[in-house]
């Protein structure tokens, strides 16, 4: 399974020259849904939505600050609301206005308690105009917390504006 991931970074990185101009950054938002499971009870899909920022380093890597609000256990009445504040390093293949990418992301989930959280995406982004794109995204994370750990699958769409012109 790495060998064909490493490959295609390996593909992607020799397309790109150091000549050419990163992509310009962008602000976006995503709406999407989060479903958390705790060992064997997979718990409700929640709601969730948040904000992120594309810092484009390369033409073939980002680094994405995001915030990301939803609900764990939305169904039972007595759940809580969780924030992921996290900072994923994306692998970008551009491929003209397409641009599939994956990439690992760290951060903390704020709930009842502060925890620590890694995980990985996959995703792409399509550019609809010179400086709006829309992206497409799945995200696992796993929260490392004391009495149990939480995973947590999150699936996002949504638009992308860049500042300046790509």
């Amino acid at each position: 399974m790495r060998t064909p991931i490493l490959a295609l970074l390996l593909t992607a990185a020799a397309w790109t020259t150091p000549a050419e101009a990163a992509r310009p950054v962008g602000l976006g938002a995503a709406l999407g849904v989060a479903i958390p499971d705790q060992g064997d009870i997979v718990l409700d899909p929640a709601f969730a939505w948040g904000f992120y920022t594309d810092i484009p380093l390369l033409s073939t890597f980002t680094i994405t600050p995001s915030t990301i609000l939803y609900r764990v256990d939305p169904q039972s009445g007595q759940g809580a609301s969780a924030t992921d504040v996290s900072l994923s390093f994306k692998f970008v293949v551009p491929i003209g206005p397409l641009e599939p990418f994956v990439g690992l992301t760290a951060g903390v989930t704020s709930s009842d308690t502060l925890n620590p959280h890694v995980g990985g995406l996959l995703g792409a982004s399509i550019n609809l105009v010179s400086n709006l794109d829309v992206f497409a995204q799945v995200a696992y994370r796993l929260t490392i917390a004391d009495g149990a750990n939480v995973s947590t699958w999150h699936i996002f769409a949504g638009p992308l504006f860049r500042f300046g012109a790509s």
